[in-house]
């Protein structure tokens, strides 16, 4: 088991890592998983520390990020979360600011980035809270309005290989893919793919969270099979992960190939 805690205690900053049967130790980063040793030696040379400024950390992440894929088990990150005593936010891991950081300072060093006021601003500027809709982020606001939408109260969930499913007490059940462990209906085939079954989905709207909710199960996936989208109506689904009630209409559905559905599968709505 590898696990990091970070978080607030008295107002002063605590940040945990434990290892295996190790005891829990006091750490300015950590990493962990199969692209720690990657990630470790990328923050090491930029000599990250509790006292780095704020943009040049978020600059440190991103590239410790992308030395980390060098092991073929870690993909692409979503977001970056950033915890404060009284709250948390995010940044999506593609901002484009910070990818013109990044392409800066590829082989500089970032030490000129404690003086900038500007990048430190930008960075902050861009910033959301969780609940935010995918429409709402990009017309630049960066606060949750839909998030009060009516939603039931969670009953039980539970995990079953790549499948996360909940059980509402209005009688609705969610089931949820992570994209990772999906593709389009009609991209070509792998022969070692686990991807045998059709689907079709509707993306959560909440920015950073990258599940599909199942909304329909057409069965093994057939390659002559003529696949089309069903009328429907607008729907209101829950997302299992982000806690997050949507109105979903056609133009939100798509087809994709996922792999074999729990055994209890029906309609999510």
């Amino acid at each position: 088991m590898q696990l990091i805690v970070g978080g607030f205690t008295s107002g002063s900053l605590v940040l945990l890592e434990t290892q295996f049967n190790y005891p829990p130790e006091v750490k300015e980063y950590s990493s962990i998983g199969t692209g720690a040793p990657y990630a470790d030696n990328s923050l090491a040379k930029r000599n990250q520390g509790a006292n780095t400024s704020f943009q040049r950390t978020i600059v440190h992440v991103a590239e410790a990020m992308e030395a980390a894929r060098a092991d073929k088990d870690v993909g692409d990150p979503a977001d970056y979360v950033l915890i404060t005593p009284r709250a948390y936010r995010r940044l999506s891991a593609r901002e484009p600011y910070l990818m013109q950081l990044l392409l800066k300072y590829r082989d500089k060093d970032t030490d000129d980035l404690d003086d900038s006021n500007e990048a430190g601003d930008k960075l902050r500027d861009a910033l959301y809270f969780p609940g935010t809709t995918r429409e709402e982020y990009a017309k630049g606001m960066r606060r949750p309005t839909g998030a009060g939408l009516p939603m039931a109260r969670a009953l039980n969930w539970r995990i079953e290989d790549h499948w996360k499913i909940t059980e509402w007490n209005d009688g609705k059940t969610t089931f949820t893919l992570p994209r990772l462990f999906t593709e389009p209906i009609h991209a070509e085939r792998d022969k070692e793919t686990l991807n045998t079954h059709a689907f079709l989905v509707t993306d959560c709207k909440t920015v950073g969270c990258w599940v599909h909710l199942v909304v329909r199960h057409f069965g093994l996936y057939d390659p002559q099979g003529n696949y089309a989208l069903p009328t429907t109506a607008t729907m209101r689904l829950y997302c299992n992960l982000c806690h997050a009630a949507n109105d979903y209409g056609q133009h939100d559905l798509k087809l994709i190939r996922g792999p074999k559905p729990t055994n209890d599968f029906k309609a999510a709505f």
